[in-house]
């Protein structure tokens, strides 16, 4: 008969075997590259991060990139840091402070430092997969919380009697594309949106928008007056 500690023993499941090292994409010159030129961007070994108290230790799986990212290559180039906001992937390790995730959970988020084998995160502001797809997620991230905390900022989610119109001024872009489907699904009545030639509008209306608007033919804010 096994005894109470063996037990316990194989009840917990083994540590995650971590390196030291790992690729990260750097800004590796400074000044930092012009804006859209990622040039002086380069892959470099550094360690790996550990957690603080209240954070995690993810593997990255999963990133995208934002414009936010060039506001991160001039602020960091002279600091070396790592790019990258979005993530999804899996948690490793984690602080003692750290009590809404566990090691082996696949989380999604934003953080600064992605563009790594292994970032560093906030546990609270972190979620977990829960059954999502991990790419949809880890590319969502930063445009989706900016999207769904504006609009909730306008009064979302609505009835169907408010008969609320939202206005996005730029439906095709990687905020205003998610925003389109988040009023939809928020009780939005109307959608109206900007954007540039057929192929966007196209896009745009199959995403749920209502009203669209090419702003290289007409004013943008015409059909909502």
């Amino acid at each position: 008969m096994l005894s109470l500690a063996a037990l316990v023993a194989m009840a917990i499941p083994p540590p995650i075997e971590l390196p030291t090292t790992m690729l990260a994409a750097r800004a590796s010159t400074y000044p930092p590259c012009k804006p859209t030129d990622f040039s002086c961007v380069t892959a470099v070994k550094v360690k790996v991060p550990t957690p603080l108290p209240l954070e995690a230790l993810v593997r990255v799986n999963v990133s995208s990139v934002n414009p936010s990212d060039v506001d991160l290559e001039k602020s960091l180039g002279k600091l070396w840091g790592t790019l990258g906001v979005d993530f999804a992937g899996e948690v490793v390790s984690k602080g003692p402070l750290c009590s809404n995730l566990e090691v082996g959970d696949m989380v999604w988020g934003t953080t600064v430092g992605a563009y790594a084998e292994y970032t560093t995160v906030i546990c609270p502001i972190t979620g977990k997969l829960k059954g999502s797809d991990p790419q949809a997620l880890g590319t969502l991230a930063e445009v989706g919380t900016t999207s769904a905390e504006a609009l909730q900022k306008a009064g979302a989610p609505w009835r169907a009697s408010d008969n609320f119109t939202v206005v996005i001024t730029s439906g095709s872009g990687g905020t205003g594309f998610v925003a389109i489907q988040l009023a939809k699904a928020y009780g939005a009545r109307t959608v109206v949106t900007a954007v540039g030639g057929q192929a966007n509008a196209a896009f745009v209306k199959s995403l749920g928008a209502d009203v669209v608007v090419d702003y290289h033919e007409s004013d943008a804010y015409s059909p909502s007056t």
